[in-house]
């Protein structure tokens, strides 16, 4: 009874706590719903805040790549600045280099008052070209500059000949107009554009530049010279040292005529080279400019070669070395400036002449230094040099010079020779082999050799050889007649060390000497020092009287009984043209003497 009791209780009670339990839930649940809303509302936020830095951590890395890419445009930019600096500096000094060149220059080619001021304007030019312009645009500017500035060195050729007057004015308003249009330009009130058009129109105004077949000044670099080409030697020319002038097989170059005030020359400076490889057939060939010879080395039909004469119409070749040489000999330029030759290298190598022609060269100007020059000159040319097949037509006082040089010389022909003789030699250490030279009436030595000053050196550096050699007196119309001052075919003095053999002297006359010593060679030739071996000697054909071979052997103030005239019968003979001994003179059908002459 009392759990029956206790059962209706529990249910009764159970009846009371349903609707609350039921309400619990029911406020339970929806509390919980409430919560789930709440989070999902805070993990939405928490995911925009995620959306929200992840947009900036991209707008950085933006950012921060566009700082470096112009981080790395700015690295470039000074570097192309950098770099244009530095070609700017190089520039600027490649500028002043020319510019002290040209100074240099024109000094010596207009008066010093025109030269101050083209001077001065061309040192201001100098100074403002100095300014720093933008990157991209400074290589153009001092190219036209530089443009500018060599068209007015390559105008003026200064070491040719006198500016012309007109020129110079041109020049001037030139040099002034540049002025002006730097100053505009550093002051901003001329656009860049607008400058390098007016420069442009500078250059477009500049005088008419020389040819490009025009040699003139210095020949810096290398140089070539191609066949087919008529090259102008015009005035005072220099290969410098450290240049190299290569000529083709066939080329012609002529030389612009001598006046009073220029003279044309080519000197091969110490330490250059020149590079003259002809041959039998093709021919280099130096002349004048009023030679009718073509650019292949010909003559048109109907058309002869020139006369030579003993006015001689240009300077001359002049190659200088470092071989010994006398220090008090001394070589001066048109304009008085000296060129410095030899030293101390026997050995030296100024290049090649092979199959080379030169033809009318050597001058007699008034306000030249030397007073004149020669057609063919070495001096201080060492061993090292090649000298083979060579002909000098003309010249001045004599047609070769070989100062102080050890180069050996084979294959040369010296014909129409001026008064004073054929071929000096001074100092010479050479072997001189296989050499024909045709005298004048009006020339006076054959052969001359001489001693130099040169000091230290021992009796073998000083020896000389001389041999093959042909030495021929001008035909007479009249034999035995004297139909002109007598001549020395050899003529030798000072301390000579040296051997001369096969040598042929030809239509010798009786007043005519074979070989004349003064007393130092006499000395050196009795104490064996100076030896002469198979000398022949051609006396005229057609005489009655027969000499005999002494009398054409002398010592200066010694009669025929002196010691060499004595000795001479031992290495000299008379024989009969055509039995002469001598050059091979068919060695040189090449040769203009050849192509002119009877022989």
């Amino acid at each position: 009874m009392a759990f029956y009791t206790f059962r209706n209780s529990i249910q009764n009670i159970m009846k009371i706590l349903n609707p609350i339990l039921i309400v619990g839930i029911f406020f339970l649940c929806l509390v919980s719903f409430t919560n789930c809303n709440n989070q999902d509302d805070e993990i939405e936020d928490l995911q925009n805040q995620i959306l929200t830095l992840q947009t900036q951590l991209k707008q950085a890395q933006d950012a921060k790549s566009n700082s470096d890419a112009e981080v790395s445009s700015l690295q470039t930019q000074l570097q192309n600045a950098q770099a244009a600096k530095s070609n700017a500096d190089a520039l600027i000094g490649e500028l002043e280099n020319t510019i002290k060149s040209l100074n240099q220059k024109l000094e010596n080619s207009i008066s010093q008052e025109e030269f101050e001021l083209i001077q001065s304007e061309l040192e201001s030019a100098s100074e403002s070209s100095s300014h720093y312009f933008p990157s991209e645009e400074v290589e153009e500017l001092f190219n036209l500059i530089y443009s500018m500035l060599t068209d007015i060195k390559d105008i003026l050729f200064v070491q040719t000949s006198y500016a012309d007057e007109q020129n110079i004015d041109q020049l001037k308003k030139i040099s002034n107009s540049f002025l002006i249009y730097i100053r505009l330009f550093r002051q901003g009130e001329l656009e860049f554009v607008d400058f390098t058009s007016a420069i442009k129109q500078l250059i477009d105004e500049l005088p008419e530049r020389k040819a490009s077949n025009v040699l003139y000044g210095e020949l810096n670099g290398t140089t070539e010279l191609k066949a087919g080409t008529e090259y102008i030697l015009d005035g005072w020319v220099t290969v410098p040292a450290g240049s190299t002038l290569r000529i083709e097989a066939g080329t012609v170059i002529k030389a612009k005529e001598t006046t009073q005030e220029t003279i044309s020359t080519l000197i091969i400076e110490p330490g250059a080279k020149i590079e003259a490889n002809g041959t039998a057939e093709n021919p280099i060939i130096f002349t004048y400019e009023g030679d009718p010879i073509t650019a292949d080395g010909t003559y048109e039909e109907g058309v002869t070669p020139p006369e030579p004469s003993l006015d001689e119409q240009w300077g001359g070749l002049y190659i200088l070395g470092k071989a010994p040489a006398d220090p008090e000999f001394e070589f001066f330029g048109f304009f008085g400036e000296q060129y410095e030759f030899g030293g101390d290298d026997p050995d030296d190598n100024s290049g090649l002449l092979r199959y080379v022609s030169i033809r009318h060269g050597g001058s007699v100007i008034e306000n030249f230094y030397n007073t004149g020059i020669t057609g063919f000159v070495l001096l201080g040319v060492g061993s090292g040099t090649i000298i083979e097949n060579v002909e000098v037509v003309g010249g001045l006082e004599y047609g070769l010079a070989i100062v102080d040089s050890d180069v050996n010389v084979s294959g040369l022909v010296v014909s129409n020779t001026p008064i004073e003789g054929g071929i000096w030699l001074i100092g010479y250490r050479g072997e001189l082999d296989n050499t024909l030279v045709e005298l004048n009436e009006h020339t006076y030595i054959g052969v001359e050799i001489s001693d130099s000053f040169v000091t230290g050196l021992s009796n073998d550096e000083k020896k000389f050889t001389i041999s093959n050699i042909s030495i021929l007196g001008p035909e007479l119309n009249s034999p035995c007649q004297s139909e002109h001052e007598p001549k020395a075919f050899l003529y030798l003095y000072g301390h000579l060390v040296g051997r001369i053999d096969k040598v042929a002297c030809t239509n010798l006359i009786t007043d005519d000497i074979a070989v004349r010593l003064e007393e130092d060679p006499r000395d050196n030739y009795l104490n064996g020092d100076l030896s002469f071996q198979d000398i022949d000697v051609v006396f005229s054909e057609g005489c009655d009287e027969v000499p005999t071979v002494n009398q054409f052997f002398e010592v200066y103030m010694e009669d025929q009984n002196g010691q060499f005239s004595r000795d001479s019968s031992s290495f000299a003979e008379l024989v009969t043209a055509g039995n002469e001994k001598g050059a091979d003179l068919s060695q040189f059908e090449w040769t203009y003497w050849h192509q002119t002459s009877s022989n």
